[in-house]
């Protein structure tokens, strides 16, 4: 590259004197990625040029630039992805809970976590992983007891 078209550098972990273009400031590498295009882009510099200069692809710098138009600068900022939905609903939830309150509704004295995961999914028709009865019944506060 030559010296008139060489990109100006930023400071690393900073983006334009730790501040984004509106002046929110970018936080994480992914926001100081998104901003640095912003700002290369603002400052005159050729989408060509900020794709070489940044390890982009041509279609990561367009949808930053449709999010910034749509959005301003709250289009920059990465947000938490939904994720799988649960497995157990919130009324499920409070009926299994209630249950392994109660072991003798289901002619049991007291339930171990294998055995009340066989009976979760034998009587709710539930497809859930021992690991997620016993996350249920640690949020509950329910711990492991060794005689």
């Amino acid at each position: 590259m030559s010296r008139g078209s060489e990109v100006p550098h930023t400071q690393r972990g900073k983006c334009f004197n730790g501040r984004s273009p509106g002046g929110a400031s970018c936080g994480k590498q992914g926001h100081l990625s998104r901003c640095l295009v912003v700002i290369m882009l603002l400052s005159g510099i050729s989408r060509e040029q900020v794709v070489k200069a940044t390890t982009l692809s041509e279609s990561a710098v367009k949808k930053i630039i449709r999010a910034f138009n749509l959005y301003g600068v709250d289009g920059l900022i990465a947000r938490k992805r939904p994720g799988r939905s649960p497995v157990i609903g919130d009324q499920q939830k409070e009926d299994i809970l209630e249950e392994f309150e109660e072991p003798g509704r289901a002619q049991k004295t007291f339930w171990t976590a294998t055995a009340f995961h066989g009976h979760v999914r034998d009587k709710y028709r539930i497809e859930c992983s021992y690991s997620t009865v016993v996350r249920l019944l640690h949020e509950k506060g329910c711990v492991l007891k060794v005689p």
